[in-house]
């Protein structure tokens, strides 16, 4: 008779996972830069979120249901310039944001306890963005 009470709460939770959550069901929604990473010649340079904030910088972006990517950024990076118009989509490990008037940009991300990692870099193997997010509620 336990087992029976116990089955169904297991099922609830298992759906209700984030763990379990396909990709696509966990990315759509608000999320804040908290802090990224960039190289340069120099070498790699990091904006904590106190620096972010100090200099004024900021990248908040909402990812819709429907594949409509809206986003406000102020990130001196001459790859996220100019980005309007925009939908996003994902494939496998990667998510693209896809602009209507330039290149696809293509990232690799991670999900883990409402963080969203975004890596981009580029053919040389320099990072070009590595910046952690955390879901706005």
């Amino acid at each position: 008779m336990g087992k029976n009470k116990i089955v169904p709460k297991i099922i609830k939770w298992l759906q209700s996972s984030e763990m379990f959550a396909r990709p696509s069901k966990q990315i759509p929604g608000k999320w804040r830069l908290d802090e990224y990473y960039f190289e340069t010649k120099d070498g790699l340079n990091h904006l904590p979120e106190p620096k972010l904030r100090e200099s004024g910088q900021s990248w908040n972006i909402d990812f819709s249901p429907e594949n409509r990517l809206n986003h406000v950024c102020s990130l001196p990076l001459p790859l996220l310039q100019n980005l309007t118009d925009c939908n996003w989509r994902i494939y496998r490990q990667f998510l693209y944001i896809i602009p209507a008037s330039q290149e696809t940009i293509k990232f690799q991300y991670a999900i883990d306890k409402e963080q969203l990692r975004l890596l981009k870099k580029n053919v040389t193997g320099q990072i070009e963005f590595f910046g952690f997010f955390n879901r706005i509620i």
